[in-house]
């Protein structure tokens, strides 16, 4: 059967009669996976962290009833992005671990370089994971900045260098994969999944964005990946979906990301059947649909085929 998940963000979610109209809703599609949202754009944590509670935690109540229904709940972090352009959340307050961009001015991303990042990434991690009984932790953002937006790190740390240097692009893929491997074995620690949503165009983003999805599979360090290929270009997606494909070991799981509406995609309700029924002829697991908030009801209708058909 096709497993189907769904990237789901707080404001839809913010009462006990949201949380349980989503759950009602993922019972009746069914979806499998409920990918949600628990530390944002501006490193905003929506779980209990220390001294720190959100004004509503629904991520408790969503495990419960999910647990009810055999659905699985995957907390969804914003990895290394905390502001974007300027920094905010924790980073605002430890501008030696952020990205620095080729004018020397600090940025809203987390530099992987840094251990003091790591460690506080991970905290966050192990104290979810202690606090709530997730099926898994789910991984975005987990890249250097696109070059069109800021163009790599000039940290003391990474050093300076371009899109031709190799030493410098290979500095940073492994300070991304440092991260991806300690994560694992903390995850790991605690029986879950770990899963990711990468960038679709493998390999360019592997010098682009530092982003070697494609090792991490390999090397077992995921149990699912969601290549996010989000595109309203029927071609483009069948070929990427072809080498995600191609591209799965034994033992993984494939869920081809499609984008309902993303800064890059609007798909009507037949469209996205169009990509979903492609990706699982071709061979993939499932697929992970962004976002919630963006279905209609004639959406879920045509997710419930697809659950039935697949």
């Amino acid at each position: 059967m096709a497993l189907i998940g769904v990237w789901i963000h707080p404001h839809a979610l913010d009462s006990r009669e949201k949380v349980e109209s989503v759950v009602e809703t993922a019972v009746q599609v069914p979806i499998d996976k409920l990918i949600v949202l628990v530390k944002d754009l501006d490193g905003t944590l929506h779980f209990k962290y220390g001294d720190y509670s959100p004004s509503y935690d629904y991520l408790g109540g969503l495990i419960e009833l999910c647990r009810e229904h055999g659905l699985e709940v995957h907390a969804w972090f914003v990895t290394l992005c905390e502001g974007g352009e300027k920094p905010s959340g924790w980073l605002a307050e430890h501008s030696e671990s952020a990205v620095v961009n080729e004018r020397g001015e600090v940025t809203g991303w987390i530099c992987p370089s840094s251990d003091k990042a790591r460690k506080r990434i991970l905290s966050l991690f192990e104290t979810l994971l202690g606090e709530y009984e997730v099926d898994g932790i789910h991984l975005d953002y987990i890249r250097y900045p696109d070059p069109l937006v800021i163009k790599g790190c000039f940290c003391e740390r990474c050093g300076r260098g371009g899109y031709q240097d190799e030493e410098w692009i290979m500095k940073g893929i492994e300070n991304v994969d440092t991260l991806v491997e300690e994560a694992h074995e903390l995850v790991k620690e605690y029986g879950v999944e770990l899963s990711a949503a990468v960038y679709a165009d493998y390999p360019e983003c592997i010098v682009s964005v530092r982003q070697d999805w494609g090792r991490w599979i390999m090397d077992g360090l995921l149990d699912w990946v969601a290549p996010m290929n989000y595109t309203n270009i029927m071609r483009l997606f069948e070929t990427r979906l072809l080498i995600h494909v191609s591209m799965i070991p034994e033992g993984i799981l494939l869920l081809e990301g499609i984008g309902k509406k993303s800064s890059t995609s609007s798909l009507s309700p037949g469209k996205m059947l169009r990509q979903a029924e492609l990706a699982l002829r071709a061979g993939a697991d499932g697929v992970a649909v962004f976002s919630y908030e963006a279905l209609s009801e004639q959406d879920l209708r045509l997710l419930r085929l697809i659950a039935a058909k697949y």
